[in-house]
């Protein structure tokens, strides 16, 4: 799932090992844990072989799947009917990754129920890059190509790990770039995999990402490194941008980010000398609060240095099994705009561009009355993965009908009314046109190059399983209720599927990819991933008559700019909760995903990293427990430390620990850091986000308990 090109040794159906493709042209022979794990997720002995139900006194049993989806159906339309489409939610999270088909088909049964309670992991990862593209405007001739730029200012992120901006062997990559001579600029509160290779790394306290930022295009400003050829033609709104920046100077922003100022000086001398310049934001500074203003800040930072791909270059991940887009212009696209009609019954949260918000669906199903939502399909773990564990766990505890389509039980399917048991990656067909449409939303992902892959069935299923794959349960399920599925076209619009038989595999393959740039039988026949030239476009030139222009000076980014300005000359220090808790991705983990595999991860704890000086003045050892407390609960971690960390920084990953009621170790489960918040305080106003990094935190030495 995260797209490497692999070779699989096969015996006896059995998968024996994963490597990667050394003929690869992208890859070379890289793949990263995820994909060298997929053997231990084939073999897990606690596999989810058989669909399960549970009856009313909540015993689990094995259920044949097709008289599951009948029950399903029964259930569904029976809701639908008495309380409305509302009353049915669907949950859209990395599960859906595993395969090609899934999202294009749970979509269309989701659109086909007509309910508008459908949401996602995107408004809570990193909702912000879309908010800000969105209120900025669009480029014509689409992103930056990363071989491109001779600078590169990476924010929040650590693409070495999450595969976010570098998704090819991204060491390899980060390090032929710095030596061919790209200048690269980090910003990270810890000296991470990726800060490493960085000619500037400027480490601030966690939460003012959007005081560095103002900071450097105010030096950009100030310096004169402004594109004024390029803003004359293209943007708007660049003087309520200055003044906006204004007072983030150099020496007031070092010392409210707790950084030296000639460092901040340094980078934007490298952006303001790039010819051509690569940004890249991440989870960081979407989960630390102003997330949106952040990633605004970072397009506005690009248009203030024109950079953006030019009439003549090559454009940045063309279609290749997809069909082709309008014709790319270096132009701006008209704006789009920013909410949608539907609106949630909770803290005035409004479906946006990014989605419905994901923060409100536990109340959702909390709220009793008209609207409730009773039934929730799940593709992924939220009991895991929500923040605010309790709040979650009695959310989804509640619902009349939970449905978790699953290889291994989750924490969430250990809640399920029905775990559908599904075939792995290894057993079901694969092309890479999913990922084409994923990098339309966020462009960190997939390929600068027209690149595609088709894998067929590997492995058939164990003997003695009863699975199918999670777009025929949706298939089957439409069938069942009488419902027809509509698939996107090639022409824009929206065309009927066959309901009268259900298509193989392939054939719906077939139906995704119709009318895409480079044929898929020829992707077929190439039995391996293959860049095809002949999916290149060249950005054309601009049309004299367009009006459309990029945003520098959006009024909602502005006033929330202009709010921050003040708390440039406040008092960082917090007496009661005086550290800062910050995200941190691994690279094995696949975020909550196969958690309970067997041998999948590096390890299956989740130690509280600190700095080094921090753990001796609090005279905590390493590896011994502590207590971390915020202003809504506690949990005890594992004390480790994090070289490099700057002092005040407690590091985790989400997505571990037990769930409230469970007997919980810390030094074998890992910890829950989303018992330490909430979801209905401190959250997005746009897409609902909560705060989920820089969260105030008190930390002091623990004895190990259990519950």
């Amino acid at each position: 799932m995260a797209l490497c090109a692999t070779v699989v040794e096969i015996e006896d159906n059995l998968p024996l090992r994963v490597t990667g493709d050394r003929t690869n042209p992208l890859y070379g022979g890289y793949t990263c844990i995820k994909g060298r794990s997929l053997p231990k997720i084939h073999a897990n002995p606690a596999r989810v072989l058989h669909s399960l139900e549970k009856d009313a006194a909540g015993r689990r049993q094995a259920i044949e799947v097709n008289a599951a989806i009948d029950e399903i159906a029964a259930r569904l339309s029976a809701l639908i009917e008495q309380h409305g489409p509302r009353s049915v939610a669907f949950w859209f999270a990395s599960a859906q990754n595993a395969s090609s088909i899934t999202y294009s088909v749970a979509r269309a049964f989701a659109n086909a129920v007509q309910t508008p309670m459908i949401f996602s992991v995107q408004t809570l990862d990193q909702p912000g890059l879309i908010i800000g593209r969105t209120l900025h405007g669009e480029w014509g001739g689409g992103e930056v190509r990363a071989a491109d730029a001779d600078a590169a200012l990476v924010i929040g992120a650590n693409p070495v790990i999450s595969h976010q901006y570098l998704s090819q062997n991204p060491a390899r990559r980060l390090k032929d770039s710095v030596n061919d001579g790209m200048k690269l600029i980090v910003v990270d509160p810890r000296s991470s995999e990726t800060a490493r290779r960085a000619h500037v790394h400027l480490q601030p306290r966690p939460g003012t990402d959007v005081a560095v930022i103002a900071g450097i295009i105010h030096l950009l400003i100030a310096s004169d490194k402004v594109d004024r050829e390029f803003l004359a033609l293209n943007a708007k709104g660049f003087d309520s941008l200055a003044r906006a920046v204004a007072p983030f100077t150099p020496e007031r922003v070092a010392r409210h980010a707790g950084l030296d100022a000639q460092a901040i000086i340094d980078a934007a001398h490298i952006l303001g000398e790039a010819k051509m310049g690569y940004v890249a934001g991440g989870t960081g500074i979407s989960m630390s609060g102003h997330g949106n203003l952040c990633f605004y800040l970072l397009r506005c930072l690009q248009t203030v240095r024109g950079f953006w791909p030019r009439a003549g270059t090559r454009v940045a991940g063309p279609s290749v099994l997809l069909p082709p887009t309008m014709p790319p212009t270096a132009q701006p696209l008209p704006l789009k705009p920013l909410f949608g009609d539907e609106r949630l019954r909770v803290r005035n949260l409004k479906q946006s561009v990014v989605g419905m918000p994901a923060s409100g669906l536990p109340d959702e199903i909390l709220l009793d009355g008209p609207g409730q939502v009773r039934a929730l399909i799940a593709l992924g773990n939220p009991a895991s993965s929500w923040p605010d564990t309790e709040r979650a766990r009695r959310a989804l505890a509640k619902l009349d009908l939970l449905i978790v389509p699953t290889v291994e039980m989750s924490e969430t399917a250990d809640l399920a009314n029905y775990v559908i048991a599904i075939k792995t990656i290894l057993e079901t067909p694969a092309t890479t046109q999913f990922a084409e449409q994923v990098r339309k939303v966020h462009h960190g992902y997939g390929w600068d190059e027209g690149y595609a892959h088709h894998t067929p069935v590997l492995l058939n299923a164990p003997s003695g399983s009863d699975l199918i794959e999670e777009w025929q349960f949706f298939f089957r399920l439409a069938q069942r209720m009488g419902l027809q599925l509509q698939i996107p076209g090639a022409d824009g619009g929206m065309r009927p599927v066959d309901m009268t038989r259900e298509p193989t595999s392939e054939e719906m393959i077939d139906l995704l990819c119709e009318g895409s740039v480079v044929p898929l039988g020829v992707v077929r026949d190439a039995r391996a991933g293959r860049v095809y030239a002949e999916a290149d476009r060249i950005i054309g030139s601009r049309d004299p008559s367009c009006s459309d222009r990029l945003n520098l000076g959006d009024s909602l980014m502005m006033a929330e700019l202009v709010r921050y300005a003040p708390t440039l000359e406040a008092s960082p220090s917090d007496i009661a909760f005086p550290f800062r808790l910050t995200p941190r991705r691994s690279d094995g983990v696949v975020n909550s995903m196969y958690r309970r595999t067997p041998g999948m991860h590096k390890r299956h704890d989740n130690p509280a990293f600190m700095a080094p000086a921090d753990l001796e003045r609090l005279h905590i050892q390493p590896g011994t427990p502590i207590r971390i407390s915020s202003p809504h609960g506690e949990i005890i971690a594992i004390a480790e430390a994090g070289a490099g960390l700057r002092p005040g920084v407690v590091s985790m990953s989400h997505g571990y620990g037990a769930m409230p009621g469970e007997d919980e170790d810390p030094s074998r489960g890992g910890a829950n850091v989303n018992r330490l918040l909430r979801m209905d305080e401190l959250h997005d106003s746009i897409s609902g986000i909560p705060l989920m990094g820089a969260v105030p935190v008190a930390i002091e030495p623990a004895e190990m308990t259990t519950e």
